[in-house]
């Protein structure tokens, strides 16, 4: 699949996609963030049928999941927990 906007495209991510989100993901900040990758970690990732590498000016500037709630007790967007 391929989402393209004005600025952005949003595709499936590969396998050969591993050396640029690798190189962002171990820049200092993201690993801060999200933690240190284990082994296999990566790849798993980039073969999920539910991530995108995002691609501004045709050059891979991050990667995103998504994932359905199935929990309908689950809070939704925009709404709150006590």
């Amino acid at each position: 699949m391929r989402l393209t906007g004005r600025r952005v495209t949003l595709r499936n991510s590969t396998l050969e996609d591993m050396a640029q989100v690798s190189s962002i993901r171990h820049e200092p900040e993201v690993e801060t963030r999200w933690g240190v990758l284990e082994a296999g970690e990566l790849e798993e990732f980039l073969q999920d049928e539910k991530t995108f590498v995002i691609e501004a000016e045709g050059e891979i500037v991050g990667a995103i999941q998504y994932d359905e709630e199935t929990d309908p007790m689950s809070a939704g967007p925009g709404s709150t927990s006590s």
